[in-house]
This record gives structure tokens, C-alpha cells and sequence, in this order.
């Protein structure tokens, strides 16, 4: 494969970082290769390096469906398509696998643009394999933190660690936000695989203080 190759599936990752758009907060992961770890930080990918020392060849037809072959408890890799002389073609995909739940909580001060905010967290846990990141790309879509909430794919929980009713969490994010507009409260977020400055994969859970629409009607944000 060509450095140039390389080069533009690493540029790729780069951009899925918080370099593109300063006002996206990085979110540290609760779960670690090996043990939990709460501290800040960012979760590593373990022995995921990138560029690889070496790229294996597989069959066309298993692109779409190909998953990682030791994740361990939780790893990534990435399915380029090329032709018989080694060049990238125009797709690739960053597909995540593991055995352990990714799990975090984050307090909802940190995602909230409101001036007063309860002593609330929110827990968000998924298996790897159900983080859909896009093709081409090295993100996965925006999620609003209402749809995640309804959903019950993330919990609300108070100082105590008891569950927050949801209509509860609703009527606090009616309440509007800290910018002086009656725009209702909210925040996106989404999952992206990035690569630190020691050359190996990370896992990040973005967010932004603005509802899922806004990001929507801005095309240079909804990437």
C-alpha cells in the first residue's frame, strides 16, 4: 500500500477529532482494556496501531460484513477496498468489536449549556459491535441526548445514583437554555475512533451543547 494511501485513511481519523470544531468536548471512556478507570483520559485500543506493519487481503465480498478478528475486550480495525495493485478505492470502514460492555457516566453539567444544573448523571453503555461508525468516515451519526434518554439507551441518574424519571429529565431540558433565547436545551453526541499522537486508535464520545436539529441544518457540523 502507498504512503499516500495511508496517509489519507490517517487524515480521515485526524478530522474525526475535536481539532475540526473546537466546541466539541471530549468525553473519557469508563472502561479500559484490562481493568475500569475512571480518571480523565482517553480509552486506548489495545495493540491497535496505525499505520499497521502490515495490511492482510481478504475476499471483495466480505467488506460489508467483515468484523475484528481478536478484539479482545475491545478493538477496531479498519476495511479499506483496493485493487490488484495495491491502491485505495474510494471506501473504507472503521468497525469496532469486543467482548466488554463500553461504558460511562458523565455528569450532565458538562453537556448542559445552562447556568444551573442538577447534580445529575447520565450513564450510556453499548456493546462495540452496535457502534455503527459511517463509511467513509470515522464517526458515527449524532445522537440526541433526548432520543438516547426515551430510548433507554442512556440513564439519568441523581447525586445518589437513583434513576431520575424521565419526564423529570425532559422538563429540565424545557426549561431553555443559559444563551437568553427560548431554545429548549439539549446536546448531540456521537462515537469516533481517532488517532493519538502515538499512533494508536482511540475511542472518543463527542458532544455538543445544541439539540440533534441544529447540527442537522449546519452541514459542516453534521459530519
Amino acid at each position: 500500500m502507498r504512503n499516500t494511501d495511508i496517509n489519507k485513511i490517517h487524515q480521515i481519523l485526524r478530522k474525526s477529532g475535536s481539532s475540526v470544531c473546537p466546541k466539541i468536548r471530549e468525553v473519557s471512556l469508563g472502561v479500559g482494556p484490562v481493568e475500569v478507570k475512571l480518571g480523565s483520559g482517553k480509552l486506548l485500543l489495545p495493540n491497535m496501531e496505525f499505520p499497521p506493519t502490515e495490511w492482510e487481503v481478504f475476499p471483495e465480498g466480505d467488506f460489508e460484513l467483515a468484523v475484528p478478528r481478536d478484539p479482545g475486550k475491545l478493538g477496531a480495525e479498519i476495511m479499506t477496498q483496493a485493487r490488484g495493485n495495491g491502491k485505495i478505492q474510494d471506501h473504507l470502514r472503521v468497525v469496532l468489536g469486543g467482548s466488554d460492555l463500553v461504558e460511562r457516566i458523565i455528569p450532565v453539567s458538562t453537556m448542559i449549556n445552562k447556568s444551573t444544573v442538577p447534580a445529575w448523571k447520565v450513564r450510556i453503555s453499548t456493546w462495540p459491535r452496535d457502534i455503527n461508525i459511517r463509511r467513509n468516515m470515522a464517526t458515527s451519526a449524532w445522537m440526541d441526548i433526548r432520543d438516547l434518554v426515551a430510548a433507554g439507551e442512556m440513564v439519568v441518574e441523581d447525586a445518589d445514583g437513583s434513576e431520575v424519571d424521565n419526564e423529570a429529565f425532559v422538563d429540565f431540558l424545557d426549561q431553555g437554555s443559559s444563551t437568553g433565547t427560548k431554545e429548549k436545551a439539549s446536546t448531540a453526541l456521537r462515537w469516533a475512533v481517532t488517532v493519538g499522537e502515538d499512533h494508536h486508535l482511540r475511542l472518543d464520545l463527542q458532544s455538543l451543547p445544541v439539540p440533534l436539529a441544529n447540527i442537522n441544518g449546519k452541514p459542516l457540523l453534521k459530519g
